[in-house]
Formats: C-alpha cells, structure tokens, sequence
C-alpha cells in the first residue's frame, strides 16, 4: 500500500523457500505449532503475492499439503498439490510446481500406485529439461534422492549430494539442513554409521539453532535406527522418544513410516512401553512374543488421553502402509529395469557426471580399460554414440 505497486525486491526467477524441496522443512519451527503455522500462511500469503507479483505462487497449499501427507491424509494432499501446481504454473513458478510433484511421488508410494509415481517423476525431469536454471537442476537432483532413499536404496542420490563439502558450495543456507537429512540417509543406507556418528551432533546442533524441526526429528530418527542397527537398543530408545515428542505434537507420522522396514520392531516397542504407566522399554522380543496381549494390557493401564491412543493408532496404521506401498513401487520398479547390469549403470551414472575413464577405474577399483570397455557397452545396448547422447536418455 506505501509502495503503491508491487515490490521490485524480490526477482520472480528467485526460488522460493531459497530452493529447498520440503517447505514444512522451512516453515515448521516449533513443536506443536504447525497448525498455527499453516494458518499464518494462508492469512498473510495473498498479501505477499500482491507484493512480489506472484512469487511463490502455490507455496501456501505445497505447504499444507506436505503436513496432510506426513499426517496420513494422502487424498487431501493431493488436492492440495494440484491446485498449488496450477497457481505455480500460471505464475511460471516452476520451483513450486516440482515441490509439488514430489509430493505427489511421496503420496504415490504411500498409496503404491505406480503410474502416479511415474507421472511425477515424470514431471519433475521434464521441468529439469525445460529450465535452464542451474537451482531447478538442483532441486530435481534433490527429489530423485530423496525418492530413491524413501524406497531404500541409495543408487539414486546423486553425486553432489554424497558430499557435505559439495553440497554447501551449491546450495543456499537455508536448503542445506534438508539436503543435510538425505546425506545422513544415505550414509545410514550404506551403513557407514561412523561417518554418521561424526556429523550429527553438528547437523542436530544446526537444525536447533535454525529451529528446524523436521529435520531434529529425522537425525534423532536416524539415530535411533542407526543404534537398533548396531544392538545398542537403549540408545536407540532414547533417540526415538526425543523423536516422537518432537513429532507427535503436531501429528508428524511420515519420518517413522519410511523408517519401519528397518526398525517397525523397536518403534512398536517404544510405543506400547510409551503407553504403560510403570514401563519406559519393552523389548521387541517381548512384544514379538505376545504382541497383542502387551498392547492391549498396556493401553488399558496407560491414564492415556485419546489423542495420545489416536496418535499411536495412526501411526502404527500410517507406518504398515508406507511399508506396503514402497513394496508395490519398487517391484514396479523392476519390471521396467534398465538393459544395463548394476555395474554397467553405476559406470554409466559416474560418466554421466563428467568423470573419466581413468577416474571410474581409480573409484571403482578396475582397470581403465575395463572402464573403456563397459562404456561401449553401454552405448551398444543403449544405442547411443557420445555422453552428449547419455545425458539425454534414461536407463
């Protein structure tokens, strides 16, 4: 209204939130006021688009739609994604449009439909080939990383991001702690746990000092399975109740789910303990031996609230779906399996990334000449002739 126009400022060519993929990663900064967030949003955000002249336009509805979608509300989330993908797009915010897709990916594995995974992966390449900017190459480098750990492989991180190094000469600030979470994903898939050990501490000590909380609760997540992993259920324990009383607050299942192959045993445990009035721990044995006499007596002792019972209920319920829904998308996955043999892609994937012959074989251990040899392979079986032409094809 001073200015009586819109603000020169900001550049509509600028990525909102600084270019990260998760906005409830940017927005979320405290526990229990998410809901308080989210309306703050949607009061103040018109008034921002007048002033920037659309810039950022859909992040209000990408936002609520990221807390649906970590609360178990994957239909609402949906609609939510579409109608910020059509504000984005009348506004060419292709920076919103591909958080939105990635959203979409994630509602997609949690529901195990295939071809809508495939349509927002899809989706998120084609806006990586359309925009020549170097951020959107970035961000659709981030949500491929972040699809392929969700599903519990690590082949798909991408190389910039298997460095904390790397990652910090190009990205902004404020999209580091996020891209922090899927390094330590990654190390965690791979289990190289010292290297893990060695940076949480600082990553937890950024996240608080930036009052991030999702990514608090993904490190004490990772912590936790980390400690499951190497028998140390005791630290494990502490690291995942430090986790759910970040989380639980503002309903926040999602983190858990994608981590219940690997620890559904432990988080169950944790829970039920959760709910006993005298336990803090009981084993996974335990509970493997008499499930659901534990629960049932537990929660029946437990002076729990209902909202507490809701909470444990929806998030046992939220963490089988996840786990059956990636199960659905990776073995769709497979059927469509590239020609090439893992060892072939994985040379591939390193010359795809600039690397030489010399190179591959210093990292991978082969001779040069096999690195030469598998390359024309590749080329063979893909019917290509230059890395001009690998750039441009999938495999």
């Amino acid at each position: 209204k001073i200015l009586g126009k819109p603000s020169s400022l900001i550049s509509q060519d600028f990525p909102f939130a600084f270019g990260s993929t998760s906005l409830i990663n940017s927005f979320w900064r405290e526990s229990g006021r998410l809901e308080d967030t989210l309306e703050l949003m949607d009061d103040g955000f018109p008034s921002y688009l007048q002033l920037t002249r659309g810039h950022g336009a859909g992040a209000n509805s990408i936002l609520r739609a990221e807390a649906m979608l970590m609360r178990g509300d994957d239909e609402e989330a949906k609609i939510l994604c579409h109608r910020a993908i059509f504000e984005a797009r009348s506004h060419q915010q292709v920076s919103i449009c591909i958080c939105g897709e990635l959203v979409l990916a994630r509602v997609a594995i949690l529901q195990g439909d295939a071809q809508g995974y495939v349509n927002a992966v899809e989706n998120i390449k084609r806006y990586a080939k359309q925009t020549p900017n170097l951020y959107i190459l970035r961000m659709a480098d981030v949500c491929m990383s972040t699809l392929s750990l969700v599903l519990g492989s690590s082949e798909g991180v991408a190389q910039w991001l298997r460095s904390m190094d790397h990652m910090r000469q190009v990205l902004y600030a404020p999209a580091i702690p996020f891209a922090q979470v899927l390094y330590s994903s990654f190390l965690i898939t791979e289990k190289r746990y010292s290297e893990f050990y060695g940076l949480s501490q600082h990553v937890i000590d950024l996240a608080g000092s930036m009052n991030y909380m999702l990514t608090q609760v993904y490190y004490h997540l990772f912590l936790a399975v980390a400690k499951h992993q190497t028998r140390n259920d005791v630290e494990a324990c502490k690291h995942l109740k430090d986790a759910l009383l970040l989380a639980l607050p503002d309903r926040i299942y999602l983190p858990f789910a994608q981590n219940w192959d690997v620890m559904g045993d432990l988080l169950e445990s944790v829970v039920i303990g959760w709910a006993a009035p005298q336990a803090l721990y009981i084993s996974p044995a335990q509970v493997a031996q008499n499930a659901n006499m534990a629960r049932t007596k537990t929660l029946e002792a437990a002076n729990l609230s209902e909202g507490r019972k809701k909470d444990i209920s929806s998030l046992i319920a939220l963490c089988k779906r996840q786990s059956k829904g990636a199960g659905i998308i990776r073995k769709a996955i497979i059927k469509t399996r590239s020609p090439l043999t893992p060892r072939e892609r994985e040379i591939a994937l390193l010359f795809k990334e600039r690397l030489s012959s010399q190179e591959i074989a210093n990292r991978l251990c082969i001779s040069k000449a096999t690195a030469k040899t598998t390359i024309k392979n590749v080329y063979r079986k893909l019917d290509i002739h230059s890395r001009i032409e690998l750039n441009s094809v999938e495999f």
